[in-house]
């Protein structure tokens, strides 16, 4: 009888602890709270996002990811939602994801993106660069499944991202 007790509790554990990997989701990058700010007029219907480079596929089998497509979709999303985006926009942004530092495993989850943000004349010239690095916590409380609280810690971190690159952008 104990032997059964610790064997449906050891596949209780697995099953909470096991699951497939799933990438960053768009929706979930793109910041809510950017369209209160204000934003400048040098940029409106300016922007087009170039490049993105630096992210990675996942893979269902190990972790989850940010992919260059997910985090060019949410930045883009973000930059129609202020009104700096344009299809064929006279300044080119070029976005590298510099790193995604994830930790393995943990009760919370704090990863940690450092993005550049490169927007450019189409002569060339740099209009505006910059390094920002966010982390974002994803707790305990918000999923049993550790791949679930490393996704939400993704996506977290490159929202707070994204939000910190619109307002260094309006400053500038």
């Amino acid at each position: 009888m104990m032997k059964l007790i610790k064997l449906v509790s050891a596949a209780v554990i697995v099953a909470l602890v096991a699951g497939c990997a799933a990438p960053a989701d768009p929706e979930a990058m793109k910041p809510t709270t950017v369209t209160q700010m204000q934003t400048k007029a040098a940029y409106r219907s300016a922007i087009q996002v170039a490049s993105v480079e630096g992210g990675k596929n996942t893979n269902p089998a190990w972790i989850s990811k940010v992919s260059n497509e997910d985090f060019k979709l949410a930045l883009e999303d973000t930059l129609k939602s202020v009104g700096y985006h344009s299809k064929t926009g006279k300044l080119q942004l070029n976005v590298n994801l510099l790193s995604v530092k994830q930790p393995i495993a943990g009760f919370n989850m704090t990863v940690t993106t450092v993005v550049e943000y490169n927007l450019m004349r189409s002569d060339g010239r740099s209009v505006f660069r910059k390094t920002i690095t966010t982390p974002y916590t994803a707790e305990f409380s918000e999923s049993l499944l550790g791949v679930t609280r490393l996704k939400k810690a993704n996506e977290g971190s490159v929202r707070a991202n994204i939000e910190a690159f619109i307002t260094a952008l309006n400053a500038s």
